[in-house]
């Protein structure tokens, strides 16, 4: 559909490609050896999944949520010419699963995520100076679901403040730091089907304890900045 926002090639991220090299990849689909093409009757057969984000949605409140689909299909091809066939088409859901108490320690250094001193609608990196659990005041409640585009790529997350009651959220594609915003609907978080503003993706290093948060929508990572701020950036 008009708008559509293409995620995923065949698993495959391509938000940053160009139009020209998506053309290019689409020509030499059958090449790639991943695609495991067969040939019936003198027709070429490729297997091939899409992953969009349909509409073009951009969300801007908790109150906006965004529909990220999973299209299966297989392309008939014969003398230059392809058909789509046996197509199916999967919207993105959530499941509540469980929730957690972490402390969110940067990798290269001894800070930690939490809520800014100065603005209590932004987050900031510093040290641990609270006293126990119910004084922690880096100690976030990540709330985890099932759901998404599989284990490998993460699990999509909600962090709740360790104040409670108010969540990380990306306001826009062009927002360079998260930001905190309050939400009365905390009740309904178990009930949360489909993602919005506040969904991360908490994704773990393979062979280590590290992780990194990816946010759904923008598909930017959590980093820390040079003056202990929190900043979004493209790649992790």
């Amino acid at each position: 559909r008009p708008q559509d926002r293409l995620l995923k090639v065949n698993g495959l991220s391509v938000q940053s490609w160009s139009h020209n090299s998506l053309l290019d990849y689409f020509r030499h689909l059958a090449l790639a050896n991943l695609n495991q093409p067969s040939e019936v009757e003198g027709e070429l057969q490729v297997p091939l999944t899409l992953d969009i984000r349909r509409h073009g949605v951009e969300m801007t409140s908790p109150n906006s949520t965004m529909v990220e689909s999973h299209i299966q299909t297989r392309l008939k091809i014969r003398n230059r010419r392809s058909v789509a066939s046996n197509t199916l088409v999967r919207d993105m859901l959530l499941s509540y699963n469980r929730n957690e108490e972490r402390k969110l320690r940067m990798s290269h250094n001894n800070n930690y995520l939490k809520v800014s001193p100065n603005s209590r609608n932004s987050v900031s990196i510093g040290p641990h100076t609270g006293g126990g659990s119910a004084n922690c005041e880096v100690c976030w409640k990540i709330h985890h679901y099932r759901g998404g585009e599989g284990s490998n790529d993460g699990t999509p997350v909600i962090l709740e403040t360790p104040q409670g009651g108010n969540y990380i959220y990306v306001p826009t594609s062009t927002s360079s730091s998260p930001s905190i915003i309050p939400d009365s609907r905390h009740s309904e978080l178990e009930s949360l089907t489909s993602p919005d503003v506040r969904v991360f993706k908490l994704i773990r290093f393979d062979g280590t304890s590290q992780y990194s948060l990816k946010h759904l929508q923008t598909g930017k990572y959590i980093s820390a900045g040079d003056n202990g701020e929190v900043v979004l950036i493209s790649s992790n």
